[in-house]
């Protein structure tokens, strides 16, 4: 157990490192944290909607720019629906565990060995669900090039820098 965790740690860490300054490939999500999306889903003529707003791989005319195809962009998107699938059954099951540990705890003599295992259980979950998303980023990154990557980044510098200052005004 203490290996697996060391080993979700190194992960991190080397993850932190290699991808230093590449925001969440959906500005704002974290690993685990289950917060809402947005946009997610096809436009109406096409499986990558135009437009700012949303994840990256769904905005057409930046996926052109990148020289992404549609079916590379809609593989990208795929992976992701397939792992917020994933999230929120982990999360689901993670949610439970900790009602259960909560009752445990609530006991006059909680059972000592029961608690640590549903300690254990929750901790299992946790890793999963951040090695699940770790996994999803490394396989979007051998899709795109080194050039790419870093239009990716410089992408997400850009939707913070906008989330900061608001909505722009029109040009006339």
């Amino acid at each position: 157990m203490r290996n697996h965790l060391c080993l979700v740690a190194i992960l991190g860490l080397l993850l932190g490192v290699t991808t230093a300054g590449w925001t969440e490939m959906e500005c704002g999500r974290h690993p685990g944290m289950g917060a809402p999306r947005q946009g997610m889903g096809p436009g109406p003529d096409s499986l990558v909607p135009p437009g700012p707003p949303g994840p990256w791989f769904e905005n057409r005319d930046f996926c052109k720019e990148l020289g992404l195809s549609e079916s590379d962009a809609e593989r990208i998107a795929s992976l992701h629906r397939e792992n917020r699938k994933e999230e929120i059954r982990l999360k689901a099951d993670l949610e439970v565990n900790e009602v259960e540990l909560g009752e445990l705890l609530k006991a006059e003599a909680p059972d000592e060995g029961r608690v640590k295992a549903k300690g254990r259980e929750i901790s299992d979950l946790r890793g999963r669900m951040y090695l699940n998303d770790v996994e999803m980023r490394l396989q979007v990154r051998r899709m795109l090039t080194a050039e790419q990557e870093q239009k990716v980044r410089e992408y997400h510098r850009g939707k913070a820098c906008c989330a900061k200052q608001g909505p722009k005004a029109p040009k006339e």
